[in-house]
């Protein structure tokens, strides 16, 4: 987004400064296990189960900001089902025409470019799904995120699963599993990591794992042991209510090579 005004695509929309509003009282890990949908055909509005479990970790009337919103079924699901104020961040114009029409409030923008245009704590909710491997500064990402959001949820599909673990061990080839389908040359994921991975950044960077589900796919069923193995997918609640980091500079721009004139 940059340092620039953001591109409003509805322009209308009041500013980003909020009102605080009530603590976000969660629901224990016992019951968002027992709430995920079962498998089977999506039904028309549902069409992934941690959407469910997103829905369920966010407080009826919070101020949220979606990342990487796609085309705004999540924020529009909060909005009739839990009474939440929310925006959105994309920047594909198929994506970004989807929000409109779906009438959500969004923002075009380039999430590698930061968040500059928010101010601190402005959000009660920040969402991060199926988005921090794909940007090219994840770390600049999630640290923005904490900066303007009170309590950030990311999602991201764990590199660290059995199929993944096997298919370069056995193959010696860039893995594939169900979640992950690309092959090298055409797979949006840049930045792949797993439940380790993201855990241990939360430890240095000062951001509390509130609740983490770790989940199967395609049934989005929780896993209940050695979930670095067997979770396809995960979810973390992460608490940023003290999280203040000093600004992360974007990366420095490669020096411009002179052109030597020859004169005849």
């Amino acid at each position: 987004m940059g340092g620039a005004t953001a591109d409003r695509t509805d322009p209308s929309y009041p500013s980003c400064r909020t009102r605080p509003t009530e603590a976000n009282k969660m629901m224990p890990t016992k019951q968002l296990e027992r709430a995920v949908p079962a498998a089977g055909p999506a039904s028309e509005g549902q069409p992934r189960g941690d959407l469910d479990l997103i829905l369920r970790l966010i407080p009826r009337g919070a101020h949220v900001l979606d990342l990487g919103c796609g085309d705004g079924l999540l924020l529009q699901r909060l909005r009739r089902e839990k009474g939440a104020d929310g925006r959105g961040v994309e920047r594909h114009p198929e994506a970004l025409l989807a929000c409109i029409r779906r009438g959500i409030p969004v923002f075009q923008g380039d999430l590698d470019e930061g968040l500059a245009d928010f101010p601190d704590k402005s959000f009660d909710v920040v969402v991060i799904s199926h988005t921090l491997q794909q940007v090219s500064q994840p770390r600049r990402l999630l640290r923005e995120a904490g900066r303007v959001g009170r309590q950030v949820i990311v999602g991201f599909p764990n590199f660290g699963h059995w199929e993944i673990r096997f298919g370069l061990l056995l193959r010696g080839r860039m893995p594939k599993s169900p979640m992950l389908p690309y092959e090298w040359y055409d797979t949006p994921n840049i930045h792949l990591l797993t439940l380790a991975d993201f855990e241990e950044f939360c430890r240095r960077e000062g951001l509390r794992v509130e609740q983490r589900l770790a989940l199967r796919y395609p049934t989005w069923r929780p896993v209940r042991f050695c979930a670095g193995w067997l979770a396809a997918y995960a979810l973390y609640l992460l608490d940023a209510r003290d999280f203040h980091p000093a600004p992360v500079a974007p990366p420095a721009a490669a020096p411009e090579e002179e052109i030597a004139v020859v004169e005849e």
